[in-house]
């Protein structure tokens, strides 16, 4: 048993870090329909037209900013799903469920808000830990770079295209728990927060997300991709 004077262990996304710099998005799913336009089951409603657009708009829109994907998470709804879709087939990934990601609503008795968010930051955690110790097992460092290599954790870095690529798990899931997780994370893990993102419930726009760079301890912005005006809001 752990006494009060040892020394804590390293936390699950500092030893991701540390082995292999990994980095994180979080990212809100695309436009979807609304509920009232929506008949059938709610994880079942599936993107608008916008944010079909929007879908089909990630990969190049992370490639741009040199964001590699090794690892899709998806909550078990149709439209955190059909957001990584297209991203999915372009990388050759699986799109992997986790139903922790879910906004459901907290079994407590809680009105101001608080102890749901907390439920859900912890319940997201768990699940961000898994992902990440899945896809350190999977990620192979390429012959001759060390893994502490920091160039390629840099996003816009003035480097080729192959030293700029930050190598991240993406997960997809929802206005409400995205906050409460990047939260907790910054508690746990020591993210810098105090001049980052507002973690105000719904801020982050649909098909925009926030990447976490363990090299810098930073968390950055990353907007929704830029879909023609002229994109039809609706439809199925």
């Amino acid at each position: 048993m752990a006494r009060p004077t040892d020394e804590p262990g390293p936390a699950p996304m500092a030893r991701a870090r540390a082995g292999h710099g990994l980095s994180v998005l979080l990212l809100r799913h695309a436009w979807a329909l609304d509920r009232g336009q929506w008949e059938g089951a709610d994880r079942r409603r599936p993107l608008s037209g916008r944010g079909r657009a929007q879908a089909q708009a990630l990969p190049g829109h992370l490639a741009a900013l040199g964001v590699r994907p090794v690892m899709l998470v998806a909550t078990p709804t149709e439209r955190s799903a059909a957001t990584l879709r297209p991203l999915a087939r372009i990388r050759g990934l699986p799109v992997h469920e986790d139903e922790r990601f879910t906004d459901v609503p907290a079994p407590l008795c809680c009105d101001d808000g608080w102890g749901s968010a907390a439920w859900l930051a912890v319940r997201a955690m768990a699940g961000l830990d898994q992902a990440v110790r899945r896809a350190v097992s999977l990620v192979v460092e390429p012959e001759g770079r060390g893994s502490d290599d920091r160039n390629d954790q840099t996003v816009g870095h003035d480097t080729d295209s192959s030293d700029r690529e930050v190598r991240a798990v993406v997960v997809c899931s929802h206005g409400e728990t995205l906050p409460a997780l990047l939260a907790g994370l910054g508690a746990r893990d020591g993210w810098r927060l105090e001049r980052g993102p507002d973690v105000s419930r719904k801020t982050m726009p649909k098909g925009g997300g926030w990447l976490l760079s363990p090299v810098s301890d930073r968390v950055v912005v990353i907007d929704p991709p830029v879909i023609p005006e002229t994109t039809d809001p609706g439809g199925v």
